[in-house]
């Protein structure tokens, strides 16, 4: 609705700044039998992209080795540049891994208890038999949202607890010893709201998110993906699962994908955990090949995906321990080639990369490319739509709009709140900005607690036409139904036509549940006529409600002004709701204007308080600014009834004098 008016973890990684120029490639050379060839040396090596041959600027072999008890063979520094070479690189500000990092990720959004416990099974016996002092390893979780449980660490009992989460369904096991810089193991958190939001792959979002949280952490990290399987449908999907690879490609991440269902036997008439197929389809064979059809599909993306990044999927196969083994054998011993490349076109093309030996010691095993950059104005709808996705989950700071929000807060007979989010643009600002063209604004809105987790959100798209009106401002309104807490108002505004943005947050607290609640005291300077719609719809879930404008008073919608500063000329109008239970109710209530220095200036006569919906009562009041000078007060709506105490609903507000003396 539009209104116009005037930590990580217990062992700290080294990181390293990344250069645009610099291209850091993973590279693993294997023997005819399968071994690493060690020992090899950048002239052995010859880079190409996109067929134009590239020097090799940074080179350095790693070798790891898989047991504790096997002697790790000493490696020279090799870091070597070419003689008539001009760059240089500082090798403390390139990656030098002294372990093997692992990533687990366990997606528990679709999956069922015994691929649960399959998950955790697997998870304890690596720990037992495989994991040792040269391994590093963090342990990631997907259900509502992507959480981080601990990050790279090679303590057994941290990883331990972390992977015992995926039975105990504890929320606060305590997964890791105290930290003296304090606990950021919710350092990034994604809740299902956000997603909600948008057509999007929760799946392949979380993989992203975690690509990008490990993307500066050095060298070749593998993520090791459980989860009982992955559907990616449509174009919307197709173009996320490109921008996941690319992802995960960019951060020397390679996907090792399990299929926790292990080998699937399908049962056409249902089975223990599934009800039986209906009509005539599991008599024709139908209902048979449809099943196989979804299981193939959900296998083919998760192969698709280790593919395309370096890695492999496990699928059909109850031996969950031999990807593990792979993973770990393949993150032991590789080549890590860098190089610098002009600042390529920002066409969104794939740079393919072509590592070759130049005598040939083996295979060549290295990721394909990366592609391009590219400018908002040529992005699909679909590659715009990830974008702004990632601003929202990432909580990107953006400052490209102007914009400032406030939130007022009103009672509701369910007892939750009705929350008005209110979002004030500066129309000058944006003209600038858009120039003689229309704005087109996406906006979105999460109200997240005090845990970061988002319990409610919109969505909305807003045009902003030809000024009309001489108002140096407007105020566009939405609505979120929200419990009693404490929680944090986040707005994020495009604009569709450039692709600026804008981030701004507003925090909130909610009065916990009594018999008498109030809400928040709304001061505004004019009212407009309602036009279109005057209620909003709120989805929780798959419950969808209906909720009337708790700014719409006698058939007009009040206009609240954010900054509460008026002009010595206008009339405040004031609105507020209290909710009160009870069968003996009478409750009145009177204004009282307070001077900054606390004195009573006015008192209101005490009125009736009038019904607008059952247990829920309406204040509405006038006050003219005429008579007051310029400087700051204080509006307060005192309520009483018959055997409670004296309540109030207060807000400050600021009288200037009246602009061009009117």
């Amino acid at each position: 609705m539009l209104f116009c008016t005037t930590a990580l973890g217990q062992e700290p990684v080294p990181r390293f700044r990344s250069t645009t120029n610099l291209v850091i490639v993973d590279v693993r050379v294997l023997s005819e039998d399968g071994q690493p060839v060690k020992g090899l040396k950048a002239e052995d090596f010859s880079v190409a992209e996109e067929g134009v041959l590239q020097q090799v600027s940074y080179f350095r072999e790693v070798d790891l080795p898989l047991t504790v008890t096997e002697i790790q063979r000493e490696i020279p520094v090799q870091n070597e540049l070419p003689a008539d070479s001009s760059a240089t690189v500082d090798s403390a500000e390139l990656p030098y891994p002294e372990k093997r990092l692992l990533v687990f990720l366990f997606d528990l959004s679709s999956a069922g208890l015994q691929d649960i416990v399959m998950m955790g099974r697997a998870a304890d016996e690596f720990l037992e038999e495989q994991f040792n002092d040269y391994d590093s390893a963090a342990v990631l979780l997907v259900d509502n949202g992507l959480e981080l449980l601990t990050d790279f660490t090679s303590d057994p009992v941290v990883l331990g607890r972390a992977f015992s989460r995926l039975t105990s369904g504890d929320p606060e096991l305590d997964l890791s010893v105290p930290d003296e810089e304090g606990d950021t193991t919710s350092e990034f958190v994604a809740n299902e709201t956000e997603f909600a939001l948008f057509q999007t792959n929760q799946q392949l979002s979380a993989i992203q998110s975690v690509a990008d949280a490990f993307r500066e952490v050095p060298g070749r990290k593998a993520l090791i993906y459980f989860s009982s399987g992955m559907n990616s449908r449509g174009v919307e999907n197709d173009e996320q699962m490109r921008w996941t690879a690319d992802a995960c490609n960019r951060a020397n991440m390679s996907i090792y994908s399990v299929d926790a269902r292990g080998l699937v036997a399908l049962s056409p008439g249902g089975g223990a955990h599934r009800a039986g197929a209906g009509g005539t389809a599991i008599y024709s064979g139908r209902s048979s090949l449809n099943q196989m059809a979804s299981l193939v599909e959900s296998q083919n993306t998760l192969v698709t995906l280790s593919s395309d990044t370096g890695g492999v999927a496990l699928v059909d196969d109850n031996d969950f321990s031999k990807l593990l083994r792979q993973a770990v054998e393949e993150s032991s011993h590789y080549y890590l080639l860098g190089y610098y490349v002009p600042e390529s076109p920002k066409d969104g093309r794939f740079r393919r990369i072509d590592v070759r030996m130049q005598v040939r010691y083996g295979e060549v095993v290295s990721r394909q490319g990366y592609y391009a950059e590219k400018p908002y104005w040529v992005l699909s709808q679909s590659e715009r739509e990830l974008q702004f996705l990632q601003a929202v989950v990432d909580d990107s700071p953006a400052a490209d709009l102007p914009l400032a929000a406030s939130a007022e807060y009103f009672p509701d007979k369910t007892d939750q709140y009705k929350v008005a989010v209110l979002l004030s643009f500066d129309y000058s600002a944006l003209s600038l900005i858009a120039g003689t063209e229309d704005l087109n604004l996406e906006i979105v809105i999460l109200a997240r607690d005090r845990e970061g987790q988002a319990r409610a959100g919109v969505r909305d798209k807003l045009e902003i036409r030809s000024r009309e009106k001489d108002e140096a401002r407007f105020v566009y309104e939405n609505l979120v139904l929200l419990d009693p807490g404490e929680y944090r108002i986040s707005a994020y505004v495009r604009d569709n036509r450039t692709g600026k943005m804008s981030k701004t947050v507003y925090p909130l607290a909610l009065p916990p549940n009594r018999d008498v609640r109030i809400g928040s005291l709304v001061l505004a300077a004019r009212w407009e006529e309602s036009v279109g719609e005057t209620s909003y719809r709120i989805k929780s879930g798959e419950q969808l409600s209906i909720l009337e404008n708790p700014l719409r008073v006698g058939g007009r919608s009040l206009v609240p002004r954010l900054d509460a500063s008026f002009y010595s000329s206008e009339t405040v109008y004031i609105h507020g709701k209290v909710s009160i239970r009870g069968s003996n109710v009478n409750p009145e209530y009177r204004i009282v204007l307070i001077s900054e220095i606390g004195e009573r200036l006015f008192e209101g006569p005490w009125k009736l308080l009038a019904s607008s919906s059952g247990e829920i009562f309406d204040i509405n009041a006038r006050l003219p600014l005429s008579q007051l000078g310029p400087g700051s007060y204080r509006l307060s709506a005192e309520i009483r009834n018959s055997g409670s105490e004296l309540l109030e609903l207060g807000r400050a507000f600021t009288v200037v004098p009246s602009a061009n003396g009117k």
